[in-house]
């Protein structure tokens, strides 16, 4: 797990929005150690356990994948600030999977979930 220092290549291009107003203030590597702590809920619960890993090193093999996902010619165009959406959008595209044991268990208290349940053909197993 490498989240002592901004290693990947969109990492290092999204830092560079850093100096733009708007992202003022906004600490990336604050943001990765953060994130790092938070993934490490994912599973602990026994959720997931079917799943690959998905703590830090799963984002930080995402962020080398965009070398070759990004071809040279959007690399060229892309701005510091499209790079930041990119690298934010790989942080913290997994975090709707860490729930807690009272979430879990009360589910079926959540009536947006059980509309959810009953539009799916295997909710008839449960």
């Amino acid at each position: 797990m490498n989240t002592d220092n901004l290693n990947s290549r969109a990492e290092k291009k999204a830092q560079e929005a850093l100096s733009l107003p708007f992202f003022q203030g906004f600490n990336l590597l604050y943001a990765k150690n953060t994130l790092a702590d938070m993934l490490n809920h994912i599973g602990r619960n026994g959720l997931f356990s079917e799943y690959t890993k998905h703590d830090i090193s799963h984002v930080d093999g995402m962020l080398k994948l965009l070398n070759f996902i990004i071809v040279q010619e959007a690399n060229d165009i892309m701005t510091p600030s499209d790079w930041m959406m990119i690298v934010l959008g790989v942080y913290f595209h997994d975090l709707g999977m860490i729930i807690t044991d009272d979430e879990y268990e009360h589910r079926m208290n959540d009536d947006d979930f059980v509309k959810y349940l009953n539009g799916l053909e295997i909710s008839q197993l449960m």
